[in-house]
């Protein structure tokens, strides 16, 4: 089923997120669907953002 839901998205390296309603398809083969129930604890991985500031992550080749 899909289902719609927030998500933080950037549209242009170096700008901001936006908050956005966004339809997400279900899970395929080998995939998972999870739900984050505590939002103000959910640590963000600094890997997940690095495109964004245009640099490769430490030891990217």
């Amino acid at each position: 089923m899909v289902i719609k839901c927030k998500a933080a998205i950037t549209w242009e390296i170096k700008k901001p997120f936006s908050i956005e309603e966004i339809e997400v398809a279900p899970p395929k083969a080998h995939e998972v669907r999870i739900k984050v129930k505590n939002k103000q604890t959910t640590p963000q991985c600094p890997l997940t953002t690095l495109p964004l500031t245009g640099h490769s992550p430490p030891n990217a080749s």
